[in-house]
């Protein structure tokens, strides 16, 4: 055997087995280097000489080497990668603040709950800035106007913010106010810089209208005589105040301690003197205007009212009464109320009671006084005197003088008479003419009686009855008496039974 293949022999080559390599890895683990250690690939083995050619030992030899440099060289980088990979940590752990000791293989690095910051983002070169304009599309002349560009944005931080209005002014910063002062439309330009000098633009359309016009303020004006008498109606004409604006409301002040409200008032004055009279107005957007101007009044002897009462001296109970004060006269003013007071307890009163109608319901005499008042507060008052009689036509009447313990009775309904005559019932007819509430003429006829048999002095008394009833010509009522007439003398009837 030649050197050259002692040399190339399987004994003599130094290699390692897979389990030493996988301890020498565990190890490497267990003993972490120190800070400053250097880490080298460990050197390859020596190449072993290939055996000699056309020998079959040779052969089988030869490809055990092979295998052996092919294992060792795997082995190898292994242990590199494994010593690169330590070395890694041991520098990383370094730089956070010291050595450290390192995981386990098998160990795998837990998640803590401090929440990792969010790195600020770096601006990225070239990157433009976003432009942003913040305003309104609507102004009006002469009003300030604001314009913001807080929102614009950019990659790098912005330094410059440079505003073109449109109208020939410019501004600079992120909150800027204009004023325009024509109208018109216009396009209100920002352009943004940051500090790598890159820009962008945007631009925002604003139509600026002119302001509305102001309203014309109301004018107030009063149109009034300058003198006039006390208890005299003045009217005040306010018609000619002007407004740009509807005038909504008229308020006047007589100078009085007296108001009134509308365009065209009246007014009296109780008393003489100079009194200052204001107007004001209104318009409907809340413009006011005053005018004032003054009035002599005169003082004039005052001259009441007349009362005049009209209306008739009978009635009938239970039938309608009209009573009329038309023809009263005014004094100084005019009749401003009329005061009605029946004679029964009932009264009326108001400024249209000219004219007023009333019922009685027991008769009697009545005294019907009217009260007129003027607009001075001055009176009259006037009456007359009223008879209300009973009604001749359904009234039972009772004769007033007759025999103790006996009555005699007359009833006149539509042309028939009937009652009783003291013993007997009787009936008959009559007839009336030219008659009224008062009376009138009458003619009685064709008297029946039943037969009773009564006492002498009553069927005398009876019998001297029915034949002045028979004579009667005329009646007249009073109140609640009917008297009848018959030549040489008088029946009197009433309305209460004797006794």
């Amino acid at each position: 055997m030649t050197q050259e293949d002692d040399l190339t022999t399987p004994q003599d080559v130094e290699t390692q087995s897979p389990e030493a390599a996988v301890q020498e890895d565990t190890l490497s683990q267990e003993a972490p280097p120190t800070a400053g250690t250097t880490y080298e690939p460990a050197p390859p083995p020596p190449a072993s000489p290939p055996p000699p050619a056309g020998t079959a030992g040779g052969e089988q030899d030869d490809s055990q080497r092979r295998l052996v440099l092919v294992l060792g060289a795997a082995l190898a980088l292994i242990a590199l990668c494994l010593c690169l990979s330590l070395a890694t940590s041991a520098g990383l752990l370094i730089g956070r603040g010291g050595s450290q000791p390192l995981p386990t293989a098998t160990a795998a690095a837990r998640p803590t709950s401090t929440p990792v910051p969010t790195p600020v983002p770096t601006p990225v070169p070239g990157k433009p800035p976003a432009a942003v304009i913040d305003g309104p599309n609507q102004a009006i002349v002469g009003q300030e106007v604001v314009f913001d560009a807080g929102n614009s944005v950019g990659a790098s931080p912005l330094t410059g913010y440079a505003w073109d209005f449109g109208d020939g002014a410019t501004a600079q910063g992120v909150t800027v106010t204009h004023v325009f002062q024509a109208a018109g439309r216009y396009v209100v330009n920002l352009v943004v810089t940051d500090e790598q000098g890159l820009s962008d633009s945007a631009g925002l359309r604003v139509t600026v209208s002119e302001p509305p016009p102001t309203p014309v303020a109301p004018t107030a004006s009063i149109s009034a005589p300058e003198t006039a008498d006390v208890g005299e109606v003045v009217t005040f004409d306010g018609r000619e105040s002007t407004s740009g604006n509807p005038i909504v409301n008229y308020t006047w002040n007589f100078g009085d301690r007296t108001q009134g409200s509308g365009a065209v008032v009246d007014h009296v004055y109780a008393g003489p003197g100079v009194y200052s009279v204001t107007l004001s107005v209104t318009d409907s957007s809340g413009q006011v205007s005053e005018a004032a101007t003054q009035i002599t009044i005169n003082d004039v002897t005052q001259t009441p009212p007349s009362a005049i009462i009209e209306g008739p001296s009978l009635a009938v109970v239970g039938q309608d009464v009209t009573f009329s004060a038309a023809n009263s006269q005014p004094g100084s003013s005019n009749i401003a109320n009329f005061v009605w007071d029946f004679g029964d307890g009932n009264t009326r009163e108001g400024p249209r009671e000219v004219t007023v109608t009333t019922r009685y319901e027991t008769a009697g005499d009545y005294q019907v006084q009217v009260t007129v008042v003027d607009e001075n507060g001055l009176s009259a008052y006037n009456s007359t005197s009223l008879t209300v009689n009973m009604p001749f036509d359904g009234t039972t009447w009772y004769l007033t003088t007759v025999l103790p313990g006996t009555q005699i009775t007359a009833e006149f309904n539509g042309g028939t008479v009937s009652g009783s005559a003291g013993c007997n019932n009787y009936s008959g007819t009559y007839t009336l003419a030219d008659g009224d509430a008062g009376g009138g003429t009458i003619a009685i006829s064709a008297l029946s009686a039943t037969r009773q048999a009564c006492s002498e002095d009553i069927t005398a008394q009876e019998a001297r009855y029915l034949s002045l009833l028979e004579t009667v010509t005329a009646y007249t009522i009073r109140g609640d008496v009917l008297s009848m007439s018959f030549p040489g003398g008088t029946l009197t009837f009433s309305t209460q039974a004797p006794g």
